[in-house]
């Protein structure tokens, strides 16, 4: 069950293996990558299977990568990915990993899984093979199944605009990682909304990241290390609390560069 000869292939081969390994040097750094946005949007991830709380259960790992340590915890995990390298990493926390361009469709019985998970995957996958997609997974997926994960969005900041009209963005996030299908945080919502029920979903990260921001305003702060650091921390909590969430954050989704989501099975 191999699917490598196809333009996914080609764009993503061996692209998201390695890991980038950070020198923390101060309380400043320890907290930003402590609080950066693939820690925010892993944390929530596990509250969500804490939600749902999957037990012995078949899980589909689409787009797998180099695999998730929190999905094994679970149940059995079958994990697909278009990169042959990634998969061969990923081989090695889970049940079953094979290489699929999953464009091309699913090659599961109906009803396969319990729960399908999907991390950072859907900006990676043209406009016009989503629904496809959505729909296999909703096949393979049993009626009472929950399908989850996050996505990244088309956020419409000041920031990212900036960054479009200057060419930034794309030279720096599109064309290097792929981000090829990149859509608004509502357009997602409908996309999901025609297969799956959605029990929840909220931004990842609304104006760009918080910690991003946070960290870069920091620089311009002339305050000792310790009062930075606490300073920062204030912050932060401030961005992330259920208030700004729901009372902020929800409002200005369409600025949001990420979407988290749980949703239910409707066959």
């Amino acid at each position: 069950m191999t699917s490598s000869n196809s333009k996914y292939s080609e764009m993503f081969e061996g692209r998201f293996v390695d890991t980038l390994q950070y020198q923390k040097k101060s309380a400043l750094e320890n907290f930003y990558f402590k609080h950066s946005p693939s820690t925010f949007t892993q944390k929530s991830l596990v509250d969500l299977f804490g939600a749902i709380n999957p037990k012995n259960a078949k899980i589909l790992d689409l787009g797998c990568g180099r695999g998730n340590q929190l999905l094994p915890q679970h149940g059995h995990v079958v994990g697909v990915d278009v990169s042959r390298a990634s998969v061969d990493n990923a081989q090695k926390i889970y049940d079953e990993a094979f290489v699929l361009d999953v464009s091309k469709g699913l090659p599961f019985d109906d009803n396969s899984f319990d729960v399908i998970f999907s991390s950072e995957v859907f900006g990676h996958i043209f406009n016009e093979h989503k629904d496809f997609i959505f729909e296999e997974c909703q096949r393979v997926l049993k009626p009472s199944g929950h399908f989850l994960g996050s996505i990244e969005t088309a956020g419409d900041n000041w920031l990212t605009r900036v960054l479009i009209k200057n060419n930034v963005y794309e030279e720096n996030w599109i064309d290097p990682w792929g981000h090829v299908g990149l859509e608004p945080y509502d357009k997602y919502i409908e996309r999901i909304a025609n297969f799956f029920a959605l029990e929840k979903h909220f931004p990842g990260s609304t104006f760009v990241y918080p910690a991003d921001v946070i960290f870069q305003c920091s620089k311009i702060v002339r305050y000792g290390g310790v009062l930075k650091y606490n300073w920062m921390k204030r912050l932060h909590n401030l961005v992330v609390s259920p208030w700004f969430k729901d009372s902020i954050t929800m409002r200005h989704r369409a600025a949001a560069n990420n979407l988290i989501f749980l949703a239910k099975n409707k066959k």
